[in-house]
């Protein structure tokens, strides 16, 4: 058994919250029994590993869309602010060699 589980398999849970202006009192505990948790069979951790996959699977696309929308918001920034610096420039190069030849 764990430290804070004695010979009985009861466990000290808290029941009431302390709230940030209370004074100096500590909270309640009170022991109550708390059942172990069984062991799962194969088949049900597979249908738990599954269902975790597929949700952090979700997260995860969600996070990968989200990183492209920032890249490509930065890129696009980058660019349109370069090309708008560069642009007259290049223009004026274009339009000086096709007016000499």
């Amino acid at each position: 058994m764990t430290d804070d589980t004695n010979s009985t398999g009861i466990r000290p849970v808290l029941q009431q919250k302390l709230e940030p202006d209370a004074g100096p009192a500590p909270p309640v505990l009170r022991a109550v029994a708390v059942p172990a948790p069984r062991l799962l069979s194969d088949r049900e951790l597979a249908a738990l590993k599954a269902e975790l996959v597929a949700v952090a699977w979700e997260v995860v696309v969600d996070l990968l869309h989200s990183a492209v929308r920032e890249v490509e918001a930065a890129l696009f920034e980058q660019v349109s602010s370069r090309l708008r610096d560069e642009l007259p420039d290049i223009v004026e190069r274009a339009l000086r060699n096709h007016l000499r030849s």
